[in-house]
C-alpha cells in the first residue's frame, strides 16, 4: 500500500461522497459522514470491516481493512492478552 499524502474521497457508485480515507496513527481509516456529501459531520471511523449506506441514494458500499489495519489489530490484541495474563498471575 502506498502512503496517503492527503485524505482520499470515498464515494458510492452514484458518486455521492460517503466519507474519506485518512492515515491515522499509521493506519488507514475510513471517516464516514453522517449524510452523504456533508464532510462537516463524521459519524463513525472504520478500521475493520463495515458496510456503509449512502444517505442520498441508499446504495451500499463495503469497506475492509488493509493489511496495516489488520496488523495493528493483532498487535493490540496481543498487548491486551499480555495484560490479562499478567493480572491473572
Amino acid at each position: 500500500m502506498t502512503p496517503l499524502a492527503a485524505p482520499v474521497v470515498w464515494r458510492c457508485k452514484n458518486e455521492h461522497v460517503l466519507g474519506h480515507v485518512s492515515l491515522i496513527d499509521g493506519v488507514r481509516r475510513l471517516l464516514v459522514y453522517r449524510n452523504a456529501d456533508c464532510p462537516d459531520d463524521v459519524s463513525v471511523v472504520l478500521t475493520g470491516l463495515g458496510v456503509v449506506k449512502c444517505s442520498a441514494c441508499k446504495r451500499r458500499r463495503t469497506w475492509h481493512a488493509g493489511q496495516d489495519a489488520l496488523e495493528e489489530l493483532l498487535a493490540l490484541r496481543k498487548e491486551r492478552r499480555a495484560l490479562t495474563d499478567n493480572r491473572d498471575s
